[in-house]
């Protein structure tokens, strides 16, 4: 395993990010000075210490660690609360964190970008809801399940019509805790080089088919844009919810025919990631329907959870679109009028993670 602790000190103190290194059981065996800030630990009683007396259990770390032994592949996630027994709770320590796993663990931590808090916050906020519902909601309804289907071999006939509400109404919850339990998921990206063309190709060319020919679709790219970190998957994800719902809106309301997808450079980053200060690259992802355009009122809650006016529909999408572009460290802008709607996704071109 490459060791960050084997770089000559003065580098390693000086990096502008905290710097740390585990063995296989978890114990720190090195650290720079920014995760000596960071754990409020000199590195000299840190070494040898086992993480999990740094950390209290439910943090959000320990869970980023089982997913690269899972995997085996690098592991990044924006504002990770770091939390223990000797970290200031006046001060609570939203970290960027980049897990790389051989034989041991490197890890470099930088703090979250408190300027675009907004939506990073939002994301915490919605894996710490989603691992709640997969550790202490979707266990019991299993159990709840599993008895009503053992009293339905001897029930009465007007007992039976209970239980099987009751099993009934378990596989819904269990269903709609399986889908949330898809932002637990999405707030960790596995980052590699990623054609941002060649995904939006594979959406748009699924959504010509769901769409026949009723949706046109209409393509601007700049091709001399490079490949960025990013998960490809996971911007599929958020990709197709923000055109299928265009799309969608486009046929609901018998207004326009098109949906224009533009990528574009920019050197005026509304993401502000630089460790420096400085703004970064950003690569831009425009999507515009000639649709109705969004109601004024609604403008403010279209990334809500839950919030939809489509008929079926369980308002999640955007919402994972949203939490899909904040973990790669982007953000998503909304303009909207009786014209159409349009989309801006911005994304840095280069991580600091």
């Amino acid at each position: 395993m490459t060791r960050l602790m084997d770089a000559p000190s003065i580098l390693v103190d000086q990096a502008p990010i905290a710097l740390m290194q585990l063995d296989i059981n978890r114990a720190i065996t090195g650290m720079n000075s920014g995760a000596e800030a960071i754990f409020n630990l000199s590195r000299y009683s840190a070494r040898g210490r086992s993480l999990s007396a740094c950390l209290y259990h439910d943090c959000a770390l320990f869970d980023l660690l089982d997913h690269i032994d899972q995997t085996q592949t690098p592991v990044s996630a924006p504002s990770v609360l770091l939390n223990g027994p000797r970290i200031r709770r006046v001060n609570p320590q939203q970290i960027s964190v980049s897990l790389l796993r051989e034989g041991g663990y490197a890890l470099a931590l930088m703090p979250s970008d408190m300027g675009n808090s907004k939506q990073l916050q939002e994301v915490h906020g919605l894996a710490g809801f989603a691992r709640i519902l997969g550790h202490e909601v979707k266990n019991p309804l299993a159990g709840i399940s599993g008895a009503a289907q053992l009293l339905m071999r001897e029930a009465r006939p007007d007992q039976s019509e209970l239980l099987n509400l009751i099993l009934e109404e378990t596989a819904r919850i269990t269903r709609l805790t399986d889908k949330l339990s898809a932002f637990e998921l999405f707030s960790a990206p596995r980052l590699t080089g990623c054609n941002i063309h060649e995904v939006l190709d594979r959406v748009i060319r699924s959504e010509e088919v769901a769409f026949t020919s009723e949706i046109k679709f209409h393509r601007s790219y700049d091709p001399s844009l490079p490949d960025i970190q990013a998960d490809a998957d996971h911007l599929h994800v958020a990709f197709q919810n923000i055109i299928r719902n265009a799309g969608e809106a486009i046929l609901r309301s018998k207004k326009g025919d098109q949906i224009d997808i533009h990528t574009r450079f920019s050197l005026n980053s509304p993401t502000k990631l630089s460790a420096d200060g400085k703004a970064l690259r950003t690569l831009k992802i425009v999507i515009k329907d000639n649709g109705p355009g969004i109601p004024k009122a609604d403008r403010q809650r279209i990334f809500d959870m839950f919030y939809t006016h489509k008929q079926g529909g369980n308002g999640l999408g955007l919402t994972l679109a949203t939490q899909v572009i904040a973990a790669h460290q982007g953000i998503i802008e909304l303009d909207s009028s009786s014209d159409g709607t349009q989309f801006t996704l911005s994304l840095p071109m280069q991580s600091h993670l």
